[in-house]
C-alpha cells in the first residue's frame, strides 16, 4: 500500500513519490455496498484524527456513517511511511500520557511507544550557531540553556503562569483580562518585555525551538497566550513540558494507529467510505444535509454533519446557508503555517544525540537525532519553514540538502519529507494562531451550524493543535450526534 503523499529524496536523484503508508486504504471506496435509499445519520468530511474518531465512535454507537476525504490515505496532518522497517513520521506525531484521548486509544488497540536517545558521553554534541558563529557544546549545556530560557519566559506572574491559568483545560474559567492580554500579545513581544533578561545564548537556543513549535521565524505572528497554554497544560513545570511535547511516538508510526481505529469501525458493518474523494459543497435542510463530493459532483444526505477540515481549508467547502461571520472571519485571519518538518537518514550511528540550534538559517532552524532509526543509520529530524514560492519538489529536496548542518550533509542518504505548504488539503502544516485569534474566535469556531456540526484540532480547548486535541474534537462531535438523534427518535 502506498499513498501520493510525500517525497523520498537521495542526493543526485530526483524525488520519488509513492511512499508505503499502512493508512492507505485499498479499495479507496465502498460506498456503492450500500445501497440504502435513506440518508446516512452521518456524514464525516475528513479521515484525519477527529474524523476517524467521530467515524469509530458513531458507528459503534449503532449509527449508519459515511466517512469522506480527499486524500488517498488516512490520518490528514499526522502520518508515517515504513522504510527499510522504520516508521518515518511526516507530520504530528508526539504523543503522552497527559493527552488522554491518545492515550486512551494506544492503551485500547496495545500500541507501543518509543522515547527519545540515550545520550552517551561520546556521542553527546550540541552545536549552537549565533549571528553566523559556531560553537559546540554538551548536550547538558544546551538543555540547561533552554530550561532556563522558558522558566523566565513563562513566568508571568511571578509563579510560572500558575496565577495566571490555573485551569488551562477550562479556558472558560479564566478571566477575559488574562486571556486577552497574553492573547494579544506575540512570543516576540514576550521576549522584547524580557529583554537583556534572557542570555544572547539563551535567546538563539529558545528562538530556534519556538520554530520548531509554532512552524515560523516569524514570532510576531504567533500567539504568546498559545504558547503559554502548552506550558500550563503540562502543569507548569520545565521537565513536563519537554516531555509531553517532544519525547514520546509510537515505535509502528501514527498511520498504525489511525488505521486501527479506521478498522475497528468499519468492523461494526456501519462504515462507508470514500478515499480520494474530497467534498466541494454542503446544503443543509430542516431534517438533513446534501454532500456535494467527488470529480462528478455526486451527492449524499445524511441527518447530521461533521466537518474536521483544517481551518485554512474551511473556505475551499461552499456551504449553503453561508457560515456565520465569525467562522469566516476565523479562515481569513488565520496565518497560513509554512512549518516544515524534514526527516534525514544519514549512514553511520555516530550522530546518535546530536542537535544543532541555528535559528538564523532560512530553512531549518532546529534539528535533533529522533531516537530510533534502522541498523547502522541515524535519523535526524529537522524543523523550520518552507522555501518561498511554488518550488517543485525536487526543488525543495535540493534546498533542504543544502540547508543541512556542514557536518551532517557527507553522512545523508536520504531525505524524507511531506511538502505541506504546497497540500490542498490542510494548506499548511500544523495549527498555530495568530495573536487575537484565539479569544476571539474559538467559541464562533467549535459551534454548530444547522445539522453541521465543527470538529478540528485547530479549535480543541485542550491540546489545540495536537493530535490529542482532533480526538477530543472528534469524540465531542461524535457524541452530540448520539445524543440529538435519540431525542428526535423518542
Amino acid at each position: 500500500m502506498s499513498t501520493r503523499d510525500g517525497r523520498s529524496w537521495m542526493p543526485g536523484a530526483g524525488p520519488e513519490a509513492d511512499l508505503p503508508c499502512v493508512a492507505a486504504i485499498t479499495p479507496s471506496c465502498n460506498v456503492e455496498r450500500h445501497t440504502s435509499p435513506e440518508p446516512f445519520d452521518a456524514i464525516v468530511i475528513g479521515a484525519g484524527y477527529a474524523g476517524l474518531i467521530a467515524a469509530r465512535d458513531l458507528t459503534t454507537s449503532g449509527l449508519k456513517v459515511l466517512l469522506l476525504d480527499g486524500r488517498d490515505r488516512l490520518g490528514g496532518r499526522a502520518w508515517s511511511t515504513d522504510l527499510d522497517g522504520h516508521p518515518f513520521e511526516m507530520g504530528g506525531s508526539y504523543v503522552s500520557d497527559v493527552h488522554r484521548h491518545v492515550w486512551r486509544e494506544i492503551t485500547r488497540y496495545q500500541l507501543g511507544v518509543k522515547a527519545g536517545p540515550e545520550r552517551k558521553d561520546e556521542q553527546n554534541k550540541a552545536i549552537l550557531i549565533r549571528d553566523g558563529e559556531e560553537r559546540h557544546a554538551s548536550q547538558d549545556e544546551r538543555n540547561r540553556l533552554l530550561r532556563s530560557a522558558v522558566m523566565k519566559i513563562f513566568n508571568v506572574d511571578g509563579a510560572y503562569g500558575k496565577l495566571v491559568m490555573p485551569t488551562p483545560l477550562d479556558e472558560a474559567a479564566l478571566t477575559v483580562e488574562n486571556r486577552t492580554a497574553y492573547d494579544d500579545m506575540s512570543i516576540a513581544d514576550r521576549l522584547a518585555q524580557l529583554g537583556d533578561g534572557l542570555s544572547a545564548d539563551e535567546t538563539a537556543v529558545v528562538s530556534s525551538f519556538v520554530v520548531m513549535c509554532t512552524g515560523s521565524r516569524a514570532m510576531d505572528e504567533c500567539s504568546f497566550y498559545e504558547l503559554l497554554h502548552w506550558w500550563c497544560l503540562c502543569g507548569h513545570s520545565p521537565d513536563a513540558f519537554f516531555r509531553n511535547i517532544g519525547v514520546y511516538q509510537l515505535r509502528r508510526g501514527q498511520s498504525s494507529l489511525a488505521r486501527c481505529i479506521f478498522d475497528d469501525a468499519l468492523g461494526s458493518g456501519r462504515l462507508a467510505y470514500a478515499l480520494g474523494t474530497p467534498v466541494d459543497a454542503v446544503r443543509d435542510g430542516p431534517d438533513a444535509a446534501t454532500v456535494r463530493a467527488g470529480a462528478g459532483g455526486r451527492a449524499f444526505r445524511a441527518r447530521r454533519v461533521v466537518c474536521t477540515v483544517p481551518l485554512n481549508t474551511l473556505r475551499r467547502i461552499a456551504f449553503d446557508p453561508p457560515l456565520p461571520a465569525d467562522k469566516l472571519a476565523a479562515a481569513d485571519t488565520n496565518r497560513r503555517n509554512g512549518g516544515a518538518k524534514i526527516n534525514s537518514r544519514c549512514a553511520g550511528a555516530d550522530l546518535r544525540s546530536w542537535t544543532c540550534s541555528d535559528p538564523d538559517n532560512g530553512l531549518i532552524c532546529y534539528s535533533y537525532e529522533s531516537g530510533s532509526a534502522a541498523a547502522g543509520t541515524t535519523n535526524i529530524v529537522g524543523f523550520g519553514q518552507y522555501p518561498e514560492g511554488e518550488l517543485d519538489d525536487a526543488a525543495v529536496g535540493e534546498r533542504f540538502g543544502a540547508s543541512i548542518h556542514e557536518s551532517l550533509r557527507p553522512h545523508v542518504k536520504q531525505i524524507v519529507f511531506h511538502n505541506w505548504s504546497r497540500d490542498e488539503y490542510s494548506n499548511g502544516s500544523w495549527f498555530f494562531p495568530g495573536p487575537g485569534l484565539v479569544t476571539r474566535y474559538l467559541d464562533g469556531l467549535r459551534r454548530d451550524h444547522g445539522n453541521v456540526l465543527f470538529a478540528s484540532s485547530d479549535w480543541s480547548t485542550g491540546w489545540r493543535g495536537f493530535i490529542d486535541g482532533a480526538m477530543q474534537e472528534g469524540a465531542r462531535a461524535a457524541a452530540g450526534i448520539v445524543k440529538s438523534l435519540r431525542v428526535e427518535r423518542l
